[in-house]
């Protein structure tokens, strides 16, 4: 696990996510895990900034996802995303993807 820290206006916390940045990795993501402990998540580190898409297929619980830019600014939140969701895509490109366990984006 990394430790990283997310500020807003609001607040500023500690997380520690699991890094992911292969394409198996991003594939499978959280779809093998049975549950998230409170501040901690899943980090998807892409090579680009585009439009992303993710899906909860597999899964055995809700997540938060935040969709932050090239400089690690959130520009979308997706909230209590249920398992088996197929297409979950923001209106903004994203460099960066958050999950975290559902209820933990309310900060944001």
């Amino acid at each position: 696990m990394t430790k990283i820290d997310i500020a807003t206006d609001k607040t500023n916390e500690s997380w520690n996510v699991e890094l992911v940045s292969s394409k198996t990795d991003v594939e499978s993501g959280l779809r093998y895990h049975t549950k998230l402990e409170a501040k901690t998540g899943m980090l998807f580190i892409f090579k680009d900034e585009r439009l992303r898409t993710f899906n909860t297929v597999g899964m055995n619980f809700p997540i938060d996802i935040l969709f932050m830019d090239s400089e690690g600014y959130i520009v979308s939140i997706v909230k209590n995303v249920k398992p088996g969701r197929k297409a979950i895509m923001p209106p903004e490109p994203a460099k960066y993807v958050l999950e975290i366990p559902a209820g933990e984006a309310s900060e944001y």
